[in-house]
């Protein structure tokens, strides 16, 4: 039960997503193909080291996991609709509101 959950280390996810699949779906929301350059890995982390960016690096090629089964199960909470219908959804509303 949620009085047994100390609520700050509760995390809130609505699902797995990765930044590539953030860019794809948000893109098609918005009706454009999304243009995105692969770059290695290791290449990428060379490049931010010998500029001083390592913190860059950290934070665009490192993976961020988000574990939410905690708040799920003390809450009882699931989303309403999936993260992929969300971020097409979010894409879609700001193309209809330039329309109007």
């Amino acid at each position: 039960s949620i009085s047994k959950v100390d609520v700050s280390t509760l995390v809130v996810s609505d699902g797995e997503v990765s930044t590539d699949q953030l860019c794809r779906l948000l893109s098609e929301g918005l009706e454009l193909k999304p243009i995105l350059i692969g770059i290695p890995r290791n290449l990428f982390g060379i490049v931010c080291k010998l500029i001083g960016r390592e913190k860059l690096y950290q934070s665009l090629a490192g993976d961020l996991v988000i574990d939410s089964s905690l708040c799920r199960t003390a809450l009882n909470w699931s989303p309403l609709i999936s993260i992929e219908d969300g971020l097409r959804r979010c894409g879609a509303t700001v193309v209809k509101e330039k329309i109007n």
